[in-house]
């Protein structure tokens, strides 16, 4: 399978196609990707959403499709463990 625009090109496995820059961590619209097959994979961005309860509820639409998620932060690198620490906890 392709790659398709705004799908990462690391973080998951060839085939796995990602919500980017459409859907990320955004329940309604990521509801609307399961609807039409559009993804199978969510790139979580915690920061996009507005709050963790948000953040929370897309990644449980998203897993509960059996779709893949990836915890990121905005580009670049953070120095703070939080990140780490919510996508161990909500792994």
């Amino acid at each position: 399978m392709g790659q398709l625009a705004g799908a990462p090109r690391t973080g998951f496995p060839r085939g796995d196609r990602a919500w980017r820059r459409l859907a990320p961590t955004n329940p309604r619209r990521i509801e609307k990707a399961i609807e039409t097959g559009a993804a199978n994979a969510l790139l979580l961005k915690v920061n996009q959403i507005g709050t963790l309860s948000e953040a929370a509820e897309a990644a449980r639409i998203a897993r509960a499709a059996d779709w893949k998620i990836v915890v990121s932060a905005r580009s670049g690198e953070t120095e703070d463990n939080w990140l780490a620490d919510l996508a161990l906890g909500w792994g």
